[in-house]
């Protein structure tokens, strides 16, 4: 049953997926209280338009959803939690946005569908958000996101190994095809609450996509004035990367590096800030280089598999996916 404080309150989730504009999102609207949005944060906290607050409290609501053992968990008790932990505004948006809602596709394993369910059992009566990615273009963002995170594989040896699993931090090819966690979330909230959008879509035109959130919100508020500020955790070039990359079984000590010899770097903001002033010291054919090196290292017969997905993903969100270059089956 859910509480009295859930009632007439319109709760949105953002579940990702990782790559796809989250961060965008978290600083320039979901933390804009002026824009109707209420960013489920603890009480004692104050919101902060323009930061990433929204993602780091929705992360603590991962120990109820994503690790609470099967035996234990409990919906009333998530949701009491939630009602104890954080104010649920009346005439707002109540925004949980976390792209690990969705599981994650950088490592090995993954919970997706009990996500689902689970968020369902929760809060039965939201609405989700859900943004997908080219695949070829996700996978190399990804190697990028693995890279900043300390790893040390060369592109061609991480997207091997992410084809057999063999290790944590290898990426889940499984979990891009959009259409099985699309049709389960269809399934759970109703397609009418459930909304898509592909990333590639806000290059051609933005203020399309705030439109078409606003109307999914049933929002009054003008969402467009937001268009033009600059994305948000843009990568860095493969080529600073490349020699860090190098430079990390030596220097940085992380959980994705955990047997570095010395560990000088035990907090990978440092190692990042090394290789921004890298960025701008390398030359830019050195950058085009390292580049085009990574995106040949990717498997063509994995990027294959996609293609049937990707027609079921345009059919069941009714966007024509062969305009921001999904591959597509032959007809």
């Amino acid at each position: 049953m859910i509480s009295n404080s859930y009632k007439n309150k319109q709760i949105l989730i953002h579940i990702g997926l990782q790559k796809t504009g989250s961060s965008w999102l978290q600083r320039n609207l979901f933390t804009h209280t002026e824009l109707g949005f209420n960013p489920l944060i603890p009480r004692h906290q104050t919101i902060i338009p323009g930061s990433k607050q929204v993602k780091y409290c929705s992360n603590y609501f991962h120990q109820y959803l994503t690790y609470s053992n099967d035996l234990y968990f409990d919906e009333n008790t998530v949701r009491n939690e939630i009602e104890r932990e954080c104010f649920i505004d009346t005439n707002k948006t109540n925004v949980i946005s976390s792209e690990s809602l969705s599981g994650n596709p950088a490592l090995s394993y993954t919970c997706s569908l009990q996500l689902c369910d689970r968020l369902h059992k929760v809060f039965p009566e939201a609405k989700i958000l859900i943004g997908i990615r080219e695949q070829k273009d996700i996978s190399i963002s990804l190697y990028a996101q693995y890279l900043r995170m300390g790893g040390c594989l060369p592109p061609d040896e991480y997207f091997a190994i992410s084809k057999s699993r063999s290790f944590p931090y290898s990426m889940n090819y499984g979990r891009l095809h959009y259409d099985k966690l699309i049709s389960h979330y269809y399934a759970k909230f109703g397609k009418e609450n459930v909304m898509v959008y592909p990333v590639e879509e806000w290059k051609f035109n933005i203020y399309s996509f705030l439109n078409d959130l606003s109307v999914f919100l049933s929002k009054t508020y003008d969402l467009k004035k937001h268009a033009y500020l600059p994305a948000s955790n843009v990568r860095l070039s493969f080529a600073s990367q490349d020699v860090l990359r190098r430079l990390s079984p030596v220097l940085l000590k992380v959980q994705a590096n955990a047997y570095s010899t010395l560990g000088f770097f035990r907090n990978r903001f440092m190692y990042e800030k090394i290789a921004k002033v890298l960025d701008k010291i390398i030359c830019s054919r050195f950058k085009d280089k390292r580049e085009k090196h990574v995106w040949d290292a990717l498997p063509l017969e994995i990027m294959s598999q996609y293609k049937q997905s990707n027609s079921m993903t345009s059919s069941l969100i009714n966007k024509d996916l062969t305009h921001f270059n999904y591959i597509m089956p032959e007809y």
